[in-house]
């Protein structure tokens, strides 16, 4: 599985397999806190690489089944 930083490195969007993807705010890194995060709605969908857009508002999701997940980051808590 594969993590991503934002741009200015405070935040990592990690491939979290069955789960889908974590949010987690890492600018203190004794203290990781989860922000948010997009659960996958089929079983047999396996996000295992995330990329993140220059703006960091949107997130690109590769999954085992040959299909990209998209969707708004623009706020991570809502996600």
């Amino acid at each position: 599985m594969g993590v991503t930083l934002s741009a200015d490195g405070t935040i990592a969007y990690s491939a979290d397999g069955y789960r889908g993807m974590q949010i987690i705010d890492i600018s203190n890194p004794l203290a990781p806190t989860l922000i948010g995060n997009y659960y996958v709605s089929t079983t047999s969908c396996y996000i295992y690489k995330v990329a993140i857009s220059e703006d960091g508002t949107t997130a690109y999701m590769a999954d085992n089944v040959g299909s990209l997940k998209i969707i708004d980051i623009s706020n991570p808590a809502l996600t």
